[in-house]
This record gives C-alpha cells, sequence and structure tokens, in this order.
C-alpha cells in the first residue's frame, strides 16, 4: 500500500484533517537491541560481512523444511539430531500457519478457557478501573483522559473487531485440495490474502484492528496498534484462574500481567507526542501529585500511532517493559 491508504488505515474513523501527518518517522521501541546489534555487528566491517553469512546460512536453515527435504534432513543429522526432521517440519509448518492465520489458534485457545472467559474480563474491568481510580488522584481531567484511552482496550479479543465478510476473505485462500503446490507456495499465498483483507478494511468506521504476518502475536503490536492485552493461555487457565477461586486470586496471579501492559500504553501516551518524542524533557515519569496540575496532557490521545513502512527517520524512547514474552 502506498502511505496515503496506510494513514487511512490506521485512521479511518477519525475526521479527515486527522489525515494530514507530519514527516513520516520510524518509531524504534527496543533501542537497546538495535544498539547493541548495532555494536556487536555492524559498525565494524569484518564483522558486518559475517553477520551477512550468518543471516544467509539461517534463512537457508529457516527455510529448508518448507523447500527440501533432503537438505532439510542433511542439516539435522549434521547437528546430530538425526530423525527429528519430521517432528521439526510439523512444528514450524504449524507456528507458520498461526502466523498467517491468527484466529485459528485464537479460537482452539477460547474455547479452552470455557467458564474463564467471564471471569478473566473480569480482572481486566477491575484492574482498569483501579488504574483509571489511581490516576484520578493526581488530578479529575487526568481521570477523565485515562478513562477515554482504556475505554478501546480489549483484552485477547483478536479479530472481533472486524465483519464477517472480511473474516471470510482471510480463509479465502485455503486449498481444499492438496493439488495447490507446495507449503511454502501457500504462506506465500496466506501473506498477500492478509494484506488484501487489510487493504479491504480501509475507509470503514471502527475496523481500527489489524493482524499483520508475522507481528500479529508480539505483545507490544497488538497493544500499541490493536489496543488489546494479550496474556497467554496458561496466566488464564487452572490452577492460576478458576471459578471457584476469591477473586482476589486471578487479580494476584493476572492481574499484575495486565496492569503493566495498561500502564505501558499510558506512560507512552501521557509522556510522549504524536512522534513518540519526550514532552516532559526533565523526567520520564510520572510526576508527584503536586505537579500534576502543571502538565497540559495532549488531547486525542488514544489514536497516537504515526508509522509508515516507508520512512527514513528513526527516533528512539526509553526502552518499556511489557513483562516480557508472555
Amino acid at each position: 500500500m502506498d502511505d496515503p491508504e496506510l494513514r487511512r488505515a490506521i485512521n479511518g474513523h477519525l475526521p479527515d484533517d486527522s489525515q494530514l501527518w507530519l514527516t513520516d518517522e520510524l518509531v524504534d521501541l527496543q533501542p537497546g537491541i538495535f544498539d547493541a546489534l548495532d555494536k556487536e555487528h555492524l559498525r565494524v566491517e569484518s564483522k558486518r560481512d559475517s553477520f551477512k553469512q550468518f543471516l544467509g546460512m539461517y534463512l537457508v536453515w529457516a527455510l529448508s523444511p518448507f523447500v527440501s527435504n533432503k537438505l532439510h534432513k542433511a542439516m539435522l543429522n549434521d547437528m546430530g539430531v538425526k530423525g527429528s526432521d519430521r517432528s521439526r517440519r510439523i512444528s514450524t509448518c504449524s507456528r507458520t500457519v498461526s502466523e498467517v492465520m491468527p484466529l485459528v489458534g485464537w479460537k482452539v485457545l477460547a474455547d479452552m478457557l470455557g467458564e474463564n472467559k467471564l471471569l478473566t474480563r473480569q480482572v481486566f474491568r477491575l484492574v482498569v478501573n483501579a488504574i483509571v481510580k489511581f490516576l484520578g488522584t493526581y488530578s479529575a481531567s487526568l481521570e477523565l483522559e485515562a478513562a477515554a484511552i482504556t475505554s478501546h482496550l480489549r483484552f485477547n479479543v483478536m479479530n472481533l473487531s472486524l465483519t464477517w465478510s472480511l473474516l471470510d476473505g482471510i480463509y479465502a485462500f485455503v486449498p481444499v485440495e492438496s493439488a495447490h503446490g507446495s507449503f511454502f507456495e501457500r504462506y506465500r499465498r496466506a501473506a498477500r490474502a492478509s494484506a488484501v483483507v487489510y487493504k479491504a478494511s480501509l475507509r470503514r468506521p471502527h475496523q481500527n484492528v489489524y493482524h499483520m504476518t508475522g507481528v500479529s502475536r508480539e505483545p507490544v503490536y497488538r497493544l500499541l496498534v490493536t489496543r488489546e492485552i494479550g496474556v497467554k493461555l496458561s496466566f488464564q487457565a487452572p490452577p492460576l484462574v478458576h471459578p471457584e477461586h476469591p477473586i482476589a486470586v486471578p487479580l494476584a496471579t493476572l492481574g499484575p500481567l495486565v496492569a503493566t501492559r495498561i500502564l505501558s500504553l499510558l506512560y507512552l501516551v501521557f509522556m510522549f507526542d504524536e512522534r513518540f518524542v519526550s514532552i516532559e524533557t526533565r523526567i520520564n515519569n510520572m510526576p508527584a501529585r503536586r505537579d500534576a496540575q502543571q502538565i497540559k496532557y495532549r488531547d486525542g490521545a488514544r489514536h497516537r500511532i504515526r508509522f509508515s513502512p516507508t520512512s527514513n527517520v528513526v527516533v528512539s524512547i526509553p526502552q518499556i517493559s511489557l513483562g516480557g514474552r508472555i
């Protein structure tokens, strides 16, 4: 998609004047990782060449289960894990399908939760309410802004905001017979189908949830782009969460994970502008209560995603933690 299409896809539910963006920028949410990569592999020419060779070899290894059974088996034999080619091929293909079709895994896990779905949503609402009330101790305006932002958050909902016609389009490429080429070709068709669904949702009000191949399961992506709190099944199922437990138990086990993600989002919204540049240059933490009235928080903060794949400017912000790869 070209740049105007991307803007309409992300901000299609906003007034037309909101499509007038400033210069596009790439936002680096993990500067520590890229600084270490640059220092260790990219800055020195000799290391840069060896790093390119490593990437090439890794690409061969990653694609071997799809493109060549013989090569895949030979590489596993050289690694001393002879006979594991079938299990690794199944695992790799399953993971790839999960990346292309995230709704499949989401539906399976949602069905496994059963009654726990209502309980986890109750925990989510209680945590949101507690955070909003706490921010209200700073000022009434801050509480109203936090309530507006968190009202757009959802808990493990995936694509439920998309229409059935769009959902049908996601899986229109799935072959009903085996005579449709290799698995790798099916993956390529799946990736293209995902882009078609993304583009088909342009200019549709409230169609602001997009799941792109390869990144749709990342907690940071789900938080910033889809406004969704994503937590693994193991933190929503027994024995950590059970309908017979007092509500304090799931609040103690699941609550901190939910709160961490909500506070990370609010931190970015309140302390950084639409370019993710720090608004308060002296401090990057929530101010003391006596100083809260002096800070002018920006309006419309809940729609603060501004990026384009064609950008050539990089802005780094302090590393934020989402509780690890949960």
